[in-house]
């Protein structure tokens, strides 16, 4: 039997508060008027605790507000359940010292009942996804530049169709730089779908930015750089998971063309070789 499909929520609300003449508590209500997140809420954290360990959440909000001075032992929960999750504490009482002991806890905001609102709530989604988001990019980055160290690129023979490298193409060129990042973006609407869907790779498309990489003398150093910065562009406007989805789905996407990179300098090393211009 094959597991059914649970989408990884953006946001998971830890909300026990009492319900409004609504049917919601005040807490679902407002996450309602962020539409560009998922939601999926939770009214104890046993039910929290078992959706964190079967799918990740971007993004927890605690409502503290029926937890009778147990939210500490509340984050702690849930940070044994996902380690790194961001954590947003909303409804507590406005006391500097409880702020102060909830972000010790482990809490990255804390939003008091007073502050609670849409804009106080979005803000604080937002800015912590943005730093998540960053830090998954630093983190890809610096994986991907220890693998273009180690990539067939690197191994390419310096020739006249690899030239020892230089200043990095963002700083010696940025015209052609930002040009090359403009068509790398365009990979991402339609690579990552190829795997999904069996469509045909954007395959000339890659090529096209590999030849004009390779014609500016670029190097896996300068591949990783596009690359990044075409996908801090893309996933700047995704909210949450989706995000983080296509960074990870992406990074197929880098090393096929480290590939391709690699395999225009060999060309262009054993076209070097034929016509007598190679070392």
């Amino acid at each position: 039997m094959s597991a059914v499909f649970e989408p990884q929520p953006d946001i998971l609300l830890v909300d026990g508060g009492v319900e409004g003449a609504g049917g919601a508590s005040r807490s679902i209500s407002l996450m309602s008027l962020m539409p560009d997140y998922k939601l999926q809420a939770v009214r104890t954290l046993d039910e929290a605790d078992a959706c964190l360990r079967r799918s990740a959440a971007a993004i927890v909000v605690l409502n503290i507000e029926d937890l009778n001075g147990s939210g500490g032992q509340a984050i702690e929960r849930l940070r044994s359940a996902q380690p790194d999750v961001p954590i947003i504490v909303v409804n507590g009482p406005a006391s500097d010292g409880l702020r102060r002991a909830y972000l010790q806890a482990g809490a990255q905001r804390y939003i008091a009942q007073v502050e609670v609102g849409p804009g106080s709530l979005s803000r604080a989604v937002r800015d912590l996804t943005r730093r998540r988001a960053g830090a998954l990019l630093r983190q890809e980055t610096r994986r991907l530049a220890a693998h273009g160290t180690r990539s067939d690129v690197a191994r390419v023979p310096r020739s006249a169709g690899r030239p020892a490298p230089t200043e990095a193409l963002r700083i010696a060129r940025p015209a052609q730089f930002e040009g090359l990042v403009d068509a790398y973006a365009a990979l991402f609407d339609r690579y990552p779908q190829t795997y999904a869907s069996r469509n045909r790779k954007p395959a000339q498309m890659m090529l096209r930015i590999v030849s004009c990489l390779g014609e500016f003398h670029g190097g896996p150093r300068d591949l990783v750089d596009i690359h990044m910065a075409a996908l801090q562009r893309v996933t700047s406007a995704l909210p949450g998971r989706r995000a983080d989805a296509l960074v990870v789905e992406s990074r197929l996407l880098a090393l096929e063309m480290m590939g391709l990179l690699a395999s225009h300098y060999r060309d262009a090393h054993r076209c070097g070789h034929s016509d007598g211009s190679g070392a």
